[in-house]
């Protein structure tokens, strides 16, 4: 175990441990409950909306909206990759 693994369980409460294969390692999952550290509020907020025509929109609090990305150059890049991909497979 590493040193910032072994301060984690050091100061946190243990739950379950599983024991699981993945590929040829052996990997142990273990569940802790740690505190949330406390958050002020400060009556700001901001929420982003992932999308496929915008690739972003982010709205905040105080009303601003802004949009992230091009949707025409994203679909444009899609298409060609799916003709490239097509084409290739054909040609083997």
């Amino acid at each position: 175990m590493t040193d910032n693994q072994k301060l984690i369980f050091a100061n946190t409460k243990h739950g379950t441990m599983r024991i699981v294969y993945k590929g040829s390692k052996i990997v142990a999952q273990i569940v802790y409950e740690v505190n949330e550290p406390e958050y002020t509020d400060d009556g700001s907020a901001m929420g982003v909306d992932l999308g496929i025509k915008c690739p972003a929109v982010s709205y905040t609090s105080d009303g601003s909206v802004k949009f992230y990305g091009n949707g025409r150059k994203n679909k444009y890049m899609r298409r060609h990759y799916k003709y490239l991909r097509k084409k290739l497979g054909k040609a083997k």
